[in-house]
């Protein structure tokens, strides 16, 4: 009856690959994190461009709008 005893050594191993393991995933979730803030906010300005552009051209109707026109209510 022999049984495998955990060993220091063994322990030791074990809690440096959880310590690289968790460094590992820490680095790559901050990453993900960063490139999400990055995204949404090349997505809002996009948003934005689309909100002016629409207004620019709203606006270029009515500079030419003249009310003495005929047709024109």
């Amino acid at each position: 009856m022999s049984r495998k005893k955990l060993t220091y050594k063994s322990l030791i191993i074990i809690l440096i690959c959880i310590i690289i393991i968790g460094t590992i995933f820490s680095i790559s979730s901050i990453q993900i994190y960063n490139m999400n803030k990055i995204r949404k906010f090349v997505s809002d300005m996009e948003v934005l461009e689309e909100k002016i552009l629409y207004l620019k051209s709203e606006y270029l109707l009515w500079e030419n709008y003249d009310p003495n026109e005929a047709g024109n209510f």
